[in-house]
This record gives structure tokens, C-alpha cells and sequence, in this order.
């Protein structure tokens, strides 16, 4: 009984020690910080140097904001060019209690002004639809948007195999 009791103890004390620092960290960082960290974070889990050039602010509540400017795409190490190569204003809000269930839900996403390229190889093979494409694992839970705002979206689909450029806007 005695080691329940001290066990239980230094869970709390730990518990509490991490909510201390959590409410310090958030307390001193700026949104300078936060943009440094949200570019970093992007960039290492997308492999393109992502860069915000524009205001950048980051609202930390139960349903978290980020809005940034001029946020640009670039190769990175793989030598791929980037599906986008700019973001005029980006608008996310999201709502934090499904996240604990394990479900992604978007309140809010608003991008405007961006260019988006599409590659097509000359190799690509047309789909077998006679074979089962969906391979994906069934335990993957799919983001849900309750709103979603694309305005002045310039799309670039680039057919090598034909050799044309196909652009569209969409306002």
C-alpha cells in the first residue's frame, strides 16, 4: 500500500512539473518562435524548405489558429519540386477535443492566392482497376473539414507523356 502511495505521488509531481513548463513555454514564447518552430517542423516532415515571409500568428485555445502569409515552397533535399510553390494567406483552425479520439477535425481552412503544380511522368502507367488499388490500412481515420475557402488557386498540370501545360485558375 505504502509504494502505491508514493508512486501516485511522484505521478503527480511529474504531471505537475510538465504543466509548469508547458504554461512557462507558452507564456514566453512569441509568434517568431512559433513560426520558426511551425517552419522547422514542416519542412522535416515534408522534405521542402518551407519559409514564412508574411505575419505569422499562432492563437492557442481549444480550437487552435494559425494564420500565416507569403509562405513559400522550395526543393529541399530530394530534389523534387514542390506540389506548391507559393501560399498568398493561410487559415487554419482546428478543434482540439477529437484530436483526443484520434480524429483530425478542420473547423476552418481558408488559402488563398496559391500556385499549385501537378507532374505527370511520361512513364506512368494507366490504373488496373481490376486489382484492389485501396491498400490502405484500416485503421487510418480520414480528416474531417467543416469549412473549407480556396479563393484565386492557380493550377499547373504538366503532362510530359504529351508534352502540353495545362493551366487553370480557380477564383
Amino acid at each position: 500500500m505504502r509504494w502505491i502511495k508514493i508512486i501516485l505521488i511522484v505521478m503527480g509531481g511529474l504531471v505537475s512539473v510538465c504543466l509548469v513548463l508547458l504554461t512557462v513555454a507558452l507564456l514566453t514564447l512569441d509568434d517568431n518562435d512559433y513560426r520558426r518552430i511551425v517552419t522547422r517542423a514542416a519542412t522535416s516532415l515534408t522534405g521542402y524548405v518551407i519559409t514564412v515571409d508574411g505575419p505569422f500568428s499562432l492563437g492557442l485555445s481549444s480550437e487552435p489558429l494559425l494564420s500565416a502569409q507569403t509562405i513559400r515552397f522550395a526543393m529541399g533535399s530530394s530534389g523534387n519540386r514542390p506540389p506548391i510553390t507559393t501560399i498568398g494567406y493561410l487559415r487554419i483552425r482546428i478543434a482540439l477535443w477529437p484530436l483526443v479520439t484520434g480524429a483530425l477535425v478542420f473547423k476552418e481552412l481558408l488559402v488563398e492566392d496559391a500556385i499549385v503544380a501537378i507532374e505527370l511522368d511520361a512513364e506512368a502507367a494507366p490504373d488496373d482497376h481490376r486489382a484492389s488499388s485501396w491498400k490502405t490500412r484500416p485503421d487510418i481515420r480520414i480528416p474531417i473539414f467543416e469549412s473549407v475557402r480556396l479563393h484565386n488557386i492557380q493550377l499547373e498540370l504538366i503532362d510530359r507523356g504529351a508534352n502540353r501545360t495545362v493551366e487553370v485558375r480557380l477564383t
